[in-house]
């Protein structure tokens, strides 16, 4: 959740724009169009979709950080577009459903969120997607399924 809350800060057009950022955004971006297609040995992209931030030294050497907990984000918005989709008639966008995860994070008070979970899905759904956090297969396989 709180990865997802950063990308979404990062993406915000107002933070884009503010000067303590801008420099860096744009130097990011033209970067990728420059270095898009760089890889590694591997093959894997320098560049993958979740970049937020690269720079290149004196001598030509790149460096970057990017979004963490890919996987852990696929799931929560696998799971946000499930409930929207099943509750269309108590949301009208599925950024109220995202808001119900993020007050429940910020507030502590998970029951709004086990209840929709629960209401959505059948009983006991909301406490099988918590113990299936310690393995995120297991658990993206179980949300993919709903």
């Amino acid at each position: 959740m709180t990865e997802e809350l950063v990308k979404r800060f990062i993406l915000d057009p107002v933070v884009r724009e503010n000067p303590l950022f801008k420099y860096e955004l744009e130097e990011t971006e033209r970067l990728k169009r420059e270095y898009g297609e760089v890889r590694y040995k591997s093959g894997e992209k320098f560049f993958p979709d979740d970049v937020y931030w690269a720079k290149e030294d004196a001598e030509g050497n790149l460096s970057g950080r990017i979004l963490t907990y890919p996987q852990e984000r696929r799931i929560l918005n696998a799971l946000i577009d499930r409930l929207f989709e099943i509750n269309k008639g108590q949301f009208k966008e599925r950024e109220q459903v995202f808001d119900v995860f993020a007050k429940a994070m910020f507030s502590g008070n998970i029951l709004p969120l086990g209840r929709l979970i629960d209401g959505s899905f059948g009983e006991g759904i909301f406490r099988k997607i918590g113990e299936l956090d310690d393995s995120l297969n297991q658990q993206e396989e179980f949300v993919n399924a709903l």
